[in-house]
């Protein structure tokens, strides 16, 4: 019985995913407006600062947010084989009625990419160094293997967040609780995601190193420019 839920589930994924591959497309286009301004104008934030730091372009996540309310209001109705889904006026319902609290979300998701990266960035670092003390080795092994723990736990826990958020009148406190229940919970759909989101990337990669091998630097951000703002977020917001 479960190997047939499986597979009507793995049939109703790919049907639904092929009949509304345009309205995706489309979804993808209406996020890619704030996108493509809110990053360039962090961008030029940075390079007017001169800090050369990752930590002001991710800023980007934290205005960003309300709009991938609208993504994820459209996708989660996609993916459940909703007929009918008017893109554009259900990617507006999405921010109207979420936007104060995808912006709270924006604002944690921001802080717990930058912990990750530079935790998992920092102990990388040190663990390379020469000469480091056996026992000091160890302990800067164990710190890593933790940062990358608590990375994959945030990961999950906002796998459940968007959607969660859209889809049922719940208080913060309780979305992140349920969604932390869910991400140990429902450990074997969250690695299921995990490996579609890695199709995804793996996709994207093969493209982007087929396109770089022509040496081409302007090629090659016109094609990530183009992966980012036709299909990548939509996409990965369905595969959740």
């Amino acid at each position: 019985m479960a190997g047939k839920k499986a597979k009507f589930a793995l049939t109703d994924f790919f049907n639904n995913l092929f009949n509304n591959f345009g309205k995706l497309v489309f979804t993808n286009l209406l996020f890619a407006v704030p996108l493509a301004v809110l990053v360039t104008a962090f961008y030029f934030l940075d390079s007017a600062l001169k800090l050369n730091g990752y930590f002001i372009l991710m800023l980007s996540i934290i205005p960003l947010s309300p709009f991938f309310a609208g993504v994820t209001l459209v996708t989660s109705r996609l993916a459940r084989g909703k007929e009918n889904v008017d893109v554009f006026k259900t990617f507006i319902e999405g921010i109207k009625n979420n936007w104060k609290r995808f912006l709270i979300h924006g604002v944690i998701t921001y802080f717990a990419v930058i912990f990750s990266y530079f935790s998992i960035r920092l102990y990388s670092a040190l663990i390379s160094q020469p000469n480091a003390d056996s026992f000091f080795l160890v302990m800067l092994y164990v710190c890593l293997i933790i940062s990358i723990i608590i990375a994959v736990a945030f990961l999950f826990i906002f796998f459940y967040v968007p959607s969660m958020t859209v889809t049922f009148d719940l208080s913060l406190k309780n979305i992140y609780k349920n969604s932390a229940l869910m991400s140990f919970g429902e450990l074997k759909h969250n690695i299921i995601a995990t490996f579609g989101l890695f199709v995804i990337v793996l996709f994207c990669a093969t493209i982007l190193i087929f396109v770089g091998n022509t040496d081409s630097s302007i090629a090659l951000i016109i094609t990530t420019a183009i992966l980012m703002f036709v299909l990548v977020p939509a996409l990965a917001s369905y595969v959740i």
